[in-house]
């Protein structure tokens, strides 16, 4: 499944950082709510788990009316810091023994900037590997954004023959889906087949090649349909 290359080295366990919080209280920040709107604040975070449950500010503005008790919580009193949601990459790849031969040092390039979910398309490093990673990262036992598997349904990624028909290709959707993935990975496939999928309730990503635009001058060019 890893196009005739080791996988990488899968993440180390987590020996550093704390948390989650049965309650973790962010004081006095800065928000920027992802919508286009001006940061506000300052503010307090409520998140209970890995859930925020309550914002509140000195107007009443943001739902909560009482600023939250501290008893109990876990409080980082940030002064005006900025809090904004993370970012997903929606096309993301762990990569290659090659490009990095650990996933911490992917991963840590990750949330050092900001991207806490990614769609991970392919699987190169093999399903069972990276669904491993998967759910090691919900659990908290490493470092690592949320990771959403896309396995490719492409020769050479999978562990047995390739499916040649549409029987065999739904067969393989349905194994994959069972043992966690998310969705499937096509390369050129035809948009029937895509909406066929669709309809299983499994997520679809296609890598297609354009035709020719003589306008544009870029025949070929790679186009990323959700």
């Amino acid at each position: 499944m890893t196009f005739g290359s080791p996988a990488q080295t899968p993440a180390t366990d987590r020996a550093s950082g704390t948390g989650p919080f049965d309650t973790l209280i962010l004081r006095d920040v800065m928000i920027v709510d992802g919508t286009g709107a001006a940061p506000y604040g300052p503010a307090d975070i409520v998140v209970n788990g890995d859930r925020i449950t309550g914002i509140w500010e000195p107007n009443g503005a943001s739902g909560l009316t009482e600023r939250p008790s501290i008893d109990g919580a876990e409080v980082m009193n940030l002064d005006c810091a900025y809090v904004m949601p993370g970012f997903i990459d929606s096309h993301a790849h762990i990569g290659k023994p090659e490009q990095a031969p650990s996933a911490d040092y992917v991963y840590k390039l990750w949330l050092g900037h900001g991207v806490t979910s990614i769609r991970e398309l392919g699987a190169f490093n093999g399903l069972d590997w990276t669904l491993n990673e998967a759910r090691r990262a919900e659990a908290n036992e490493i470092a690592a954004p949320r990771l959403h598997v896309y396995p490719a349904l492409r020769a050479g990624t999978l562990t047995g023959p390739t499916p040649v028909t549409a029987d065999a290709a739904t067969a393989w959707v349905g194994e994959v889906a069972d043992r966690g993935a998310k969705g499937v990975k096509f390369f050129g496939t035809s948009p029937h087949r895509v909406r066929s999928r669709r309809r299983s309730g499994t997520g679809t990503w296609s890598a297609n090649r354009l035709p020719p635009r003589p306008t544009s001058g870029r025949a070929g060019q790679r186009a990323d349909l959700c």
